[in-house]
This record gives C-alpha cells, sequence and structure tokens, in this order.
C-alpha cells in the first residue's frame, strides 16, 4: 500500500469543498401535471382571445361594419343578400355627398337598409 501525498495547499487558496448532491424531487403526480397543461392551456387561450375580441370589438363600433343588403332596391349595383362592408370614419371629416351609398337603421330591431343618397337637405 502506497501513501498519497497531497500536493501543498498554499495560504492564499482557499480550501476545496465538494459540492453537496443536487436536491432530488418526487415525480409528479400524473393529476399535477394534467392540471399545469391544463393551466398552460387556458392561459394560452386566455392570451389569444381577449386582445383579438377587443380589436374585433374596437373595429366593429369605430371603423367598419359587416352587412348583408335586403331587398332589390340598389340593383344593378347591389343585388339582394349581398355582403358589404361599411365603414364609419368617413362622416366624421366629411357630411354625406351625393351618390354615396349609406346605410341606415330606421328603427331598434329592424333590418338596415342600404340605400343610395340622391337628393341633400335644403334642395
Amino acid at each position: 500500500m502506497k501513501d498519497v501525498v497531497q500536493p501543498p495547499v498554499s495560504p492564499s487558496e482557499p480550501p476545496v469543498t465538494p459540492e453537496p448532491a443536487p436536491e432530488r424531487r418526487p415525480p409528479e403526480k400524473p393529476s399535477t401535471v394534467w392540471a399545469s397543461l391544463v393551466k398552460a392551456l387556458f392561459s394560452e387561450v386566455i392570451n389569444t382571445l381577449v386582445p383579438a375580441v377587443l380589436i374585433a370589438l374596437l373595429i366593429h363600433l369605430f371603423l367598419a361594419q359587416a352587412t348583408r343588403v335586403y331587398g332589390q332596391s340598389m340593383e344593378p349595383t347591389l343585388h339582394t343578400n349581398d355582403r358589404i362592408i361599411v365603414e364609419k370614419v368617413t362622416y366624421r371629416f366629411r357630411p354625406p355627398q351625393r351618390g354615396d351609398i349609406v346605410v341606415v337603421q330606421v328603427y331598434e330591431g329592424s333590418q338596415p337598409l342600404v340605400k343610395r343618397i340622391v337628393g341633400l337637405p335644403g334642395e
């Protein structure tokens, strides 16, 4: 048996201590894994849907709205059941002009009417 000789330690070097073994966690239960997956999925859906719904609502209220043409009064330009997108910004900056196509709601709960302006106030 041979004696093991260790090199001398210099006074400026701290003594070497072994690293402690990493703590071992018990394996997660299947219910915990499913709960974390459901939580992550729910969080992802909320983070995607909430901004999308808010953006769609703002566009619908302030910028544009989809509607459908009912009746034949706008033929040959628009036909029955044509789908149109009505932009809502223009008339905030200028009044309606002759020839514009507008959508009006005669009374609450009625179908919107799509009409062309043929006369202006004072004519």
